[in-house]
């Protein structure tokens, strides 16, 4: 629990030390935003079979279920209409040994990233947007010790709908892609929908 602490709390700081740089390089600029949001995920994620057989000791023909549904969090700040930059925290989900009657658990996963955002109204309150980031995930088990941990590229798309008619809150709907290196997954592609309020 304690290394999993570690892990989160230092990229915790490493995003804000970023959002607070550009913040302070731009004050003078009235284009410049800030915004937090709360939301739900649903990720797909590729299992390697035959690596988690020999990592786990499990039959490498075991099946597997995954249990993507998680929370997601993010902060960020916009620089204008078009850049932004920001931080998230996402469950990516659950990994199960399916014994036919029963599943055991084997470990949770998930991931904390920063992005580079770029995007474009597309009407009067609706905007696209792509993103590209970095990312830290970790898989770890039921009293929260690490197991695997790494980084990656991500890289997404998605939608804000101003469907209050102001810029104070807004819905996104997004779709992420992340790369793994590591002996237990080889991708994944995450849905959310996110709260968000700008201030």
């Amino acid at each position: 629990m304690k290394t999993l602490i570690q892990s989160t709390t230092r990229y915790t700081l490493y995003s804000v030390l970023l959002i607070t740089s550009y913040s302070a390089n731009a004050s003078d600029s009235s284009d410049i935003g800030f915004y937090f949001g709360a939301g739900i995920s649903q990720t797909t994620l590729a299992v390697k079979q035959q690596n988690m057989a020999l990592a786990y000791g499990t039959s490498p023909t075991s099946s597997y279920e995954t249990n993507g549904l998680g929370l997601l969090l993010t902060a960020g700040i916009t620089l204008d209409e078009y850049l932004g930059f920001e931080a998230s925290y996402t469950e990516i989900g659950s990994i199960a040994l399916d014994n036919g009657n029963t599943q055991q658990k084997m470990f949770d996963a998930d991931m904390f990233n920063i992005n580079a955002i770029l995007r474009t109204p597309i009407s009067e309150n609706i905007s696209i947007f792509g993103k590209l980031g970095v990312s830290y995930w970790s898989t770890y088990d039921e009293d929260l010790n690490v197991m695997e941990s790494g980084n990656g590229i991500i890289y997404g798309a998605g939608f804000d709908f101003n469907i209050y008619g102001n810029n104070n809150r807004t819905l996104r709907v997004d779709w992420q892609h992340q790369e793994f290196e590591n002996i237990t997954f080889t991708d994944a592609d995450t849905i959310t929908a996110t709260a968000i309020f700008n201030f």
